[in-house]
């Protein structure tokens, strides 16, 4: 990187091509984005389709290493799929097979111009894309030294965006002076965003649980005798006793969810998975939006729970539901959830940006 400047820069200027003037020849405009793909598929204007670059074909493996060199600031991204062959080499495929292997570096972002501010100052990576067919073409006329070696002479010699050791001691002595600051204000930033985070998560949870118990109250016994065709029972018969508390002890069988990333924010699992699945079909959109639930809308929730429900539970066996289930008797506590483990990390994700370099492969 030049010693000068740091580099502060919106999205749109990094990504889409912008007319840009040079400070020196106003007169010359050109066209391009702060960064660039180098990939082996180029779009061609003319033609208006997607070519394949010879010229990265060629030097693929020259390329490769002089993206791992050190002073090369290039970012690898993008998927590609790796078969493994007998032999231990690794072979493109088109599609994800069982057995492949996923690399994150079908393409590589660079800096794509050296840029210049008006006072003539450099600033940005000094190793840019445009730069690149030059440094192919000096390595493979060079002779006598490593491809390491090489780079590092073009870098230092051929370039004549060069910046002395002393270009960069005003951005040290600011680095070495605010950086623990820095970091104290970007923990405490991580810690708040975090606990505020969790408390939205836990207001949602709540919202859903209220939600619930609105839903568990309209599970009455002259409700449910509306909704079956028993209307020649008395409200007060044991059966519409035991319905209700059956329906009100089912619906309390939910497990909170506190990860950032998960589904729903209350999720059932009974131990019947087609239950559930009716369960989470009907109330799946409150359980990831909890929001105000009204009197008429939980009686329709009611309803629609009882009428889809009802005939599983009877089914199937549902641990948790029944003290004794040939005596009618609903169980009254929660001492033994009866959960099955979740088997999945579901905050494991690939940040937005890391250091991939590892993965780049021939």
């Amino acid at each position: 990187m030049q010693g000068n400047f740091a580099i502060k820069a919106c999205w749109e200027c990094i990504t889409k091509p912008k007319k840009r003037t040079s400070n020196y020849s106003p007169n010359i405009q050109t066209c391009y984005a702060l960064t660039t793909r180098v990939d082996k598929i180029d779009y061609n204007t003319r033609t208006e389709h997607y070519e394949v670059n010879v010229w990265y074909e060629r030097n693929r493996d020259l390329l490769y290493k002089i993206w791992n060199h050190p002073r090369v600031l290039a970012y690898p991204a993008g998927k590609r799929w790796l078969a493994e062959r007998d032999d231990g080499t690794m072979l493109p495929v088109a599609n994800e097979i069982q057995g492949n292997v996923q690399s994150l570096d079908r393409f590589e972002i660079m800096y794509t111009h050296t840029e210049q501010d008006k006072f003539g100052n450099h600033y940005g990576p000094r190793m840019t894309a445009s730069k690149l067919p030059d440094l192919v073409r000096y390595i493979k006329t060079a002779t006598g030294r490593s491809i390491n070696r090489h780079i590092n002479y073009f870098i230092d010699n051929v370039l004549t965006n060069q910046s002395t050791p002393q270009s960069y001691q005003p951005f040290l002595q600011h680095y070495n002076k605010y950086i623990k600051a820095a970091k104290v204000n970007e923990d405490r930033r991580k810690k708040l965003f975090v606990g505020t985070q969790c408390l939205r998560i836990y207001n949602k949870i709540d919202r859903a649980m209220k939600a619930i118990h609105k839903i568990t109250l309209c599970m009455s016994r002259n409700n449910i005798r509306q909704w079956t065709t028993l209307t020649h029972l008395h409200p007060e018969h044991i059966y519409f006793f035991i319905e209700k508390k059956k329906m009100q002890r089912l619906l309390l069988l939910y497990t909170e969810i506190t990860y950032l990333k998960a589904k729903w924010f209350l999720t059932y699992d009974t131990g019947c998975p087609q239950l559930d699945k009716t369960i989470h079909s009907i109330l799946g959109e409150l359980l990831a939006k909890p929001t105000s639930m009204t009197r008429k809308k939980a009686k329709q929730y009611a309803k629609t729970l009882y009428l889809s429900c009802n005939h599983l539970v009877e089914m199937s066996h549902v641990p948790g539901l029944w003290a004794n289930r040939s005596l009618g008797i609903i169980a009254t506590t929660f001492q033994t959830r009866y959960r099955r483990p979740y088997t999945s990390e579901r905050e494991s994700h690939f940040p937005a940006w890391q250091d991939n370099s590892g993965n780049r492969n021939r």
